[in-house]
């Protein structure tokens, strides 16, 4: 049972944490371990609380922020030389509520699609390609990979306005992770490291020139197994950088964050998985994005 809880669990859901609108960017436990080439299908949700208008990583004063996300991703998990690797893409509708937290006031209430990413995956070690029959016949280990999100500026945006759920420009994002596995998969350790690189917003509030510095995302997380068909898992989120400009004039200066997270997963019925995360901010430089979130993934895995 052990070994196929793990390997029910994707090797390419990284897109969820990483929408260029709004989603959290602090991770969860057990985001690549690998699984059986295929398909994978996975709704996700997740309900975040910021200083921001829309985009977590971008803070704007007296502002607070309900964001509420609902992405559907749809990954192929194929084999690339011998490895396991995948690509995706991502989804999301979002619904916002944005409110001054000097007046009280509501300033904006939207809904609509946010920007959409495209997900590639590659394995470096540690997790070959495998087809369903060999699934069990496989025993976890330390495992390597390298995985690409491209967030595109498709979702809804308003040039006059703030807070959107678009972010009107594109997103890279490159994250290598890499996990140490023991007791066959009863314990693990997951290291994450990334950086986003933004392209500049030329229409923000009306004509203006916004850019944003690349932030970077160090993550340790450790899982285990605590009772039959549950493991959970506890971890710690580092942001760096992130600094903002508007017409070349520093708006917010280089971010410092750190937050905690927290996961559970277990299986449901055959070939799927529910994966339940929280997201809290407990220190953060002056002025720097402030956000807590609560994750919901369902996996689906044919």
């Amino acid at each position: 049972m052990l070994r196929q809880l793990l390997r029910l669990l994707a090797s390419v859901v990284c897109g969820f944490y990483t929408i260029a609108c709004g989603a959290v960017y602090g991770q969860i436990a057990g985001s690549y371990l690998n699984a059986p080439q295929g398909n994978l299908v996975m709704y996700s949700y997740s309900g975040v609380r910021s200083n921001t208008g829309g985009v977590e990583s971008l803070p704007i004063p007296l502002t607070e922020t309900r964001l509420q996300t609902q992405s559907l991703i749809y990954s192929r998990i194929m084999d690339i030389g011998g490895r396991t690797g995948g690509l995706g893409v991502v989804l999301p509708f979002q619904d916002l509520l944005s409110y001054n937290t000097q007046s009280n006031v509501v300033t904006a209430r939207e809904a609509g699609f946010g920007d959409p990413s495209v997900t590639f995956e590659m394995n470096l070690f540690g997790a070959p390609a495998l087809q369903r029959e060999e699934v069990k016949d496989w025993t976890p280990g330390d495992y390597c990979g390298l995985h690409f999100l491209f967030g595109l500026p498709l979702g809804q945006y308003d040039p006059n306005s703030a807070v959107n759920l678009g972010a009107n420009r594109f997103t890279f994002r490159p994250l290598l992770n890499y996990s140490i596995t023991r007791d066959e998969g009863k314990t693990w350790l997951d290291f994450y490291t990334s950086v986003a690189f933004y392209s500049a917003n030329e229409e923000s509030l009306g004509s203006n020139v916004l850019k944003q510095y690349p932030l970077t995302d160090i993550e340790l997380h450790y899982s285990r197994m605590v009772y039959d068909r549950l493991w959970a898992g506890v971890g710690v989120v580092g942001l760096f950088g992130g600094r903002v400009e508007v017409n070349d004039l520093e708006t917010t200066s280089t971010q410092h964050i750190g937050r905690l997270a927290i996961t559970a997963g277990t299986p449901m019925f055959k070939g799927s998985t529910a994966i339940f995360g929280y997201n809290n901010t407990f220190a953060r430089s002056v002025g720097a994005a402030d956000a807590n979130s609560f994750i919901l993934q369902l996996i689906y895995l044919f």
